[in-house]
């Protein structure tokens, strides 16, 4: 029996719009109004809640990005070529010129959801051009929601579909072959010209800003409004990161040339997968909330849909 991943991420995306509108609730955002200070204590707490919720939603979007998304990619024409009389066919020819290009994309395999979206490939000189005018592209029958209304006069927020790389202590250097466990050494603060650093005091009903804290949980709540653009968003990534690869391949053999692997062109952020490595903040082995099961289940299927072997 197939696992149903249309109905995981509609289980895991109520989940996830049931917290967002907590943190609505605890913030005190309302509809007209921003956000601009918050009690210390208020914000870790909202903080507490949001970053596991944001690692949460990436993978959410991961998942939807792999298994209810279908990518069609299309050879584009150079440029300053006309397109043919006929639209799909080469004059004088009855064969479609997508079946003699080099990575011609076999047929989409049918999902759980028909959201299609179309990439357009590069041409041989390198230069991106017009898709063929054989077939239209295929978008999702979607009307603007209230949130995309409101925001049309307003900065819109965008979400980060790539965790942000982890903080490594800077007091930390890998020598390995020194003594020390695990071939690391510590390097300790020295007291001996100064006084102790004084511990900060921080009264917890000190208000302090929360306006970049308002952005990112309008940001995830627009996220979790319209989740099949984010997941095709993440899904064209995935698509043009794959084709760089084999470019990459090719360039490396000479079979492309006057083309080497560092010209190739590569998608932004080059990364190899929107995770990091490790567990995400926030994920327990018994999960004591909502946020925590949520997170736990999306983080085991979002490994599972992204794992390619």
């Amino acid at each position: 029996m197939e696992f149903d991943w249309e109905r995981a991420v509609e289980r895991n995306l109520d989940g996830l719009l049931w917290i967002v509108a907590r943190l609505f609730v605890l913030a005190g955002i309302r509809t007209g109004r921003s956000l601009v200070f918050l009690p210390r204590a208020l914000r870790a707490l909202i903080l507490s809640i949001l970053r596991p919720a944001e690692f949460a939603a990436r993978r959410l979007v991961a998942m939807a990005a792999c298994k209810l998304v279908t990518v069609v990619t299309r050879r584009a024409e150079p440029r300053g070529r006309q397109s043919p009389a006929i639209p799909g066919l080469e004059p004088g020819t009855g064969d479609d010129p997508r079946d003699h290009s080099l990575n011609a994309a076999p047929a989409p395999e049918p999902k759980n959801s028909a959201l299609t979206v179309v990439l357009r490939d590069e041409c041989p000189d390198g230069h991106s051009g017009t898709a063929l005018a054989s077939e239209p592209e295929v978008q999702p029958d979607a009307g603007p929601s209230d949130a995309e209304l409101f925001d049309l006069w307003r900065d819109r927020p965008s979400f980060a579909l790539f965790d942000p790389w982890k903080r490594y202590a800077p007091f930390l250097f890998d020598v390995t072959g020194m003594d020390g466990p695990f071939g690391h050494v510590f390097v300790e603060y020295d007291d001996e010209d100064g006084d102790d650093w004084p511990e900060p005091d921080r009264d917890p009903d000190e208000l302090v800003d929360a306006r970049a804290l308002s952005r990112r949980i309008r940001a995830l709540a627009l996220a979790l409004d319209d989740l099949d653009a984010q997941a095709a968003r993440l899904a064209r990534w995935r698509a043009r990161f794959g084709h760089a690869i084999e470019r990459i391949r090719l360039a490396d053999a000479g079979k492309l040339d006057g083309m080497t692997p560092d010209a190739v062109r590569r998608p932004t952020p080059w990364r190899f997968r929107p995770f990091r490595p490790g567990l995400p903040p926030g994920w327990r082995r018994r999960p004591r909330d909502e946020i925590g099961e949520v997170l736990k289940e999306c983080h085991t299927l979002a490994l599972d849909a992204w794992n390619t072997s």
